[in-house]
């Protein structure tokens, strides 16, 4: 209440004394004492007047709270320990917090409840053990459940209670729990609640997820569809996306492709309105799903590179994989056989480091279609009884009938046409029970196949004639055509017989053509694919090579340490980076003992002798992650900044850097190339953040700003174009925040400021006003070759 207050705080940041204004001009009121002072008036406050530090807290956090700073709102009313108003806040906030995918913070508040707070207060006590589903541990989100049971609870809390109890259950794989509890939630709900109810809409979301994992299509059609329209109805745009793409999925399982490709637009304009890129690029891959099974296998193959390439921008790995998968099968389809076997088992590997059941599941079933397809039948049948093992362990009915019918096809080709006809039958048993139609077609080709080799001719037009009924209802075959070229005597019977009319003669003519003829490969042209960012980790036509085959990590670190430097090394330059501290008398055992192993690893002639050193391979067909991205980089160096090539080159480089350049490898010259790599990537983010706000996408821009922050936490560049993107949003407060994150790090890092460029943004930000258009773009040129 000091009338000379502010001239006070004017003097006093004028004289430097632990003083920073905030914002310039005579009308600025907000000052940030340095964090040193802070930190000393506070602990005096601590020791000597704590009630009087709670009461100032909270004075502040109503301050915050009136404009509008809800994170600091919140901060201080925790600090304050005033629990009234931090659950009066929780309770406004939460469900907005949540929707914007906020989780972290949202638990972090809850956590910092004493135990009797959340004990009285069960609709927190239920949202924690929510987030817990969400973060994926499902054991921490029963037992929160259970505690908050011990409560009195009211109907819908009860409710929710079941709900959040079958998502754990779906997370943990337990997909018959999961649907029983979304049951006595409905049960539960019928009995205590309206019909209008939104908890309604949320059952059938989550019921309709677990059945349609579970392989009861009808039922997951039937629950996605009453979500869609209920979500809707609410105006609740982004649970209606997820009924929509959910609803997209079943009926794409189903075969009704016309009819799932429907709903995915639905979703993806409801996606894009709400600026959710990640959700944009999963429903864009059940696109290229739709697309691939119509046969229209170039677009496909595009919009699936289009999902790599998105997922890469906003660092979603999960994403990412399912479009490689896609990309694997239409490989297969086309009989590319190395191409897709690599792919697969990419995605696979990706897939576990996320614990994806589905696709792995799914990888899995194509990784063994091409190891049959191969000939290799001993591999294909390990994939798929470990594939079929763990779908009946997760109670996944529709991969059940896939890998059931996977065994019967790998039967067959071992000339086991009895045994396959049982399976064959059992997989095709499930695929009714299920409804996928798709599964039963291809399961009755193959019984076809089956029976024909098992002296059980009559029933082959039978099963046959079977096969072109369900093709003809769903419009579509193209997913018979990899089946069919592995029994294509079996077709070529059907179709002198005139079974199904001209079905199987045009199927017979669709089998000789030749795009569908895998590529041969010379003899000699091994295939190496070394990828260096992230985990290193090399595959050989298509197999990765385990650690236990290397014998050591030097080995491994050779073969990039060749490819790395693209000319003859003599041992002595190997062992600078290899054994810089080795004497002469070791280097000679020490290097050829290595040699040794990295050639037996890979391939007896990887390493060769030429010009008095030592090199890969020239022979061999080698790509290399580290060397595509030096060249996608230097294209776009060269390229008109802005252009279409420009960004695209961007995009490219920044999709293959899967993470630190040799994670786990500690030589100096790792670290060396690691740290230029890094650069390069982060400021193609940036750079590619700054492109996002030029064509108006500031949520695509936050997102992109904001990874290569949590690389780089001292990024200025990546701060200023996140706090553009929040202010383009209208949501100050973030950039703001943004900006005080950064100018808190760097001086308690470097004991400096933020740059002059990056406050006068944030007194723009301060006052509201209006932004201009994004600046240059930055430098993207290297510093020179990585040694």
């Amino acid at each position: 209440g000091d009338p000379q207050a502010g001239a006070t705080l004017r003097d006093l940041e004028r004289t430097n004394h632990f003083l920073m204004r905030l914002g310039y001009g005579d009308t600025a009121e907000w000052f940030r004492m340095h964090a040193l002072l802070r930190e000393h008036l506070i602990g005096k406050l601590e020791r000597e007047q704590p009630a009087r530090l709670l009461d100032l807290r909270r004075q502040a956090a109503a301050l915050a709270h009136r404009r509008g700073m809800v994170f600091e709102a919140m901060e201080l009313s925790l600090d304050a320990r005033d629990w009234s108003e931090v659950v009066r806040e929780l309770d406004d906030q939460r469900e907005a917090l949540y929707q914007r995918g906020e989780w972290g913070t949202l638990a972090g508040w809850i956590d910092r409840l004493p135990r009797e707070i959340l004990d009285r207060e069960a609709d927190l006590a239920i949202t924690r053990a929510r987030l817990a589903a969400k973060f994926s541990r499902s054991q921490e989100c029963l037992a929160r459940l259970d505690e908050v049971e011990r409560q009195p609870l009211d109907p819908e809390q009860k409710v929710r209670v079941q709900l959040y109890r079958g998502i754990a259950h779906r997370g943990m794989g337990r997909l018959a729990d999961a649907i029983a509890a979304c049951r006595r939630a409905r049960i539960l709900a019928r009995e205590h609640l309206d019909d209008g109810h939104p908890l309604y809409a949320e059952i059938d979301l989550e019921e309709g997820t677990a059945l349609g994992r579970s392989g009861q299509l009808e039922g997951a059609q039937q629950r996605f569809s009453e979500a869609a329209v209920a979500f809707d109805r609410l105006g609740d745009h982004h649970r209606a996306a997820e009924a929509h793409n959910g609803l997209g999925s079943a009926l794409y399982e189903i075969g009704r492709l016309a009819e799932a490709m429907s709903e995915y637009t639905a979703a993806q304009r409801r996606w894009r309105l709400l600026a959710e890129p990640q959700a944009q690029v999963a429903t864009m891959n059940n696109m290229g799903n739709v697309q691939h099974m119509l046969g229209e296998l170039e677009t496909a193959r595009d919009t699936y590179s289009s999902v790599l390439e998105r997922a890469a921008q906003i660092g979603q790995q999960r994403y990412a994989s399912y479009g490689r998968e896609g990309l694997a099968t239409v490989e297969r389809d086309l009989g590319r056989l190395e191409a897709a076997t690599t792919l697969y088992t990419i995605a696979i590997h990706e897939a576990q480091e996320v614990d994806d059941t589905p696709l792995i599941l799914g990888a899995t079933y194509g990784l063994a279609m091409c190891y049959r397809e191969r000939g290799e039948l001993a591999r294909a049948r390990t994939l798929l009884d470990h594939g079929l093992r763990s779908a009946e362990q997760s109670g996944a009915l529709l991969y059940q009938a896939r890998f059931r019918i996977g065994i019967g096809a790998t039967l067959l080709a071992q000339g086991e046409a009895q045994e396959a006809i049982v399976m064959l039958e059992a997989g095709v048993a499930a695929a009714d029970e299920s409804g996928a139609r798709r599964e039963q077609a291809a399961g009755r080709l193959l019984l076809g196949a089956a029976c024909y080799h098992g002296r059980r001719r009559a029933q082959v037009a039978e099963h046959l004639e079977r096969v072109q009924e369900i093709t003809e209802e769903l419009g579509y075959d193209q997913f018979l055509i990899a089946e069919a070229r592995q029994i294509a005597d079996v077709v070529e019977h059907a179709a002198a017989r005139r079974v199904a009319g001209d079905y199987y003669r045009r199927m017979a003519e669709r089998l000789r053509r030749p795009d569908l003829e895998e590529v041969a490969v010379s003899s000699g042209a091994l295939r190496i694919r070394a990828e260096a960012f992230g985990t290193p980790r090399v595959m050989v036509d298509g197999r990765a090579i385990p650690d236990l085959e290397w014998r050591s990590e030097r080995a491994k670190e050779l073969l990039f340490f060749l490819l790395q430097n693209r000319r003859p090394l003599r041992k002595e330059e190997i062992a600078v980076g290899l054994w810089p501290d080795i004497t002469p008398q070791q280097l000679n055992s020490t290097f050829h003992t290595t040699l040794y192993r990295l050639r037996r690893a890979v391939h007896p002639q990887v390493v060769v002798q030429s010009a008095g050193g030592y090199q890969v391979n020239p022979d061999f067909d080698v790509w290399y992650d580290a060397a595509e991205f030096e060249e996608v980089a230097r294209a776009a160096e060269r390229s008109e900044p802005w252009s279409e090539e420009w960004l695209e080159g961007l995009a490219r480089a920044v999709g293959l850097y899967r993470g630190p350049f040799g994670a786990g490898l500690g030589s100096e010259w790792v670290e060396e190339a690691r740290e230029r790599y890094k650069d390069m990537y982060l400021t193609s983010m940036v750079a590619l953040a700054q492109a996002a706000l030029k064509r108006g996408d500031a949520a695509e821009a936050v997102r992109m700003a904001q990874s290569v922050i949590d690389v780089d936490p001292l990024n200025e560049d990546a701060t200023f174009r996140l706090m553009e993107a929040h202010a383009r949003r209208q949501d100050l407060d973030q950039a703001a925040r943004a900006y005080r994150r950064l100018s808190d790090a760097l001086r308690a890092d470097l004991g400096t400021r933020p740059s002059p460029r990056l406050r006068a943004l944030y007194d723009r930000v301060l006052s509201g006003e209006a932004l201009d258009d994004p600046d240059a773009p930055p430098n993207l040129r290297s510093r020179g070759p990585v040694k």
